[in-house]
């Protein structure tokens, strides 16, 4: 079946995205922060499912904060935002999927190609850093 993008999702939304700790980190120094998400941080599920992200609007609307919501079973890894316009930008959609596990903010991302991850992962800002992260132990990795 053909992704369907939704309309309802403005390019200006922000999406967020959990980034594992550290196995999807890496060093660079042209980041703002040195630090940045792998490309591979943004393949699609291991169950062959479409990426997930979750919607900050809709969070905010629901009055729940995106650690308490995203982070509670995994708090050292991080979380990274952008804009549905950086994805729509290369012609890929971006849908809701609101659902009891994933909760009311959920929201796919159809797949990307290997270039456009590395887009994605090069032009995301960090919302939250990873609570694991040690810039002095870690620049030494």
């Amino acid at each position: 079946m053909p992704f369907v993008n939704d309309p309802t999702i403005a390019n200006a939304e922000i999406l967020l995205r959990r980034i594992p700790y550290p196995a999807e980190i890496t060093l660079d120094p042209k980041a703002k922060l040195g630090i940045r998400p792998r490309s591979s941080a943004f393949d699609p599920n291991a169950d062959g499912s479409p990426m997930s992200v979750q919607r900050l609007l809709i969070l905010n609307q629901l009055g729940l904060h995106p650690i308490d919501v995203m982070l509670a079973e995994f708090p050292e890894w991080g979380i990274v935002s952008f804009a549905a316009e950086l994805i729509r930008g290369f012609g890929k959609g971006v849908a809701s999927d609101a659902n009891d596990e994933d909760g009311q903010a959920h929201a796919i991302i159809e797949d990307l190609t290997n270039g456009q991850k590395r887009q994605v992962a090069k032009a995301c800002d960090w919302l939250v850093l990873p609570a694991g992260f040690n810039p002095t132990h870690d620049a030494q990795r």
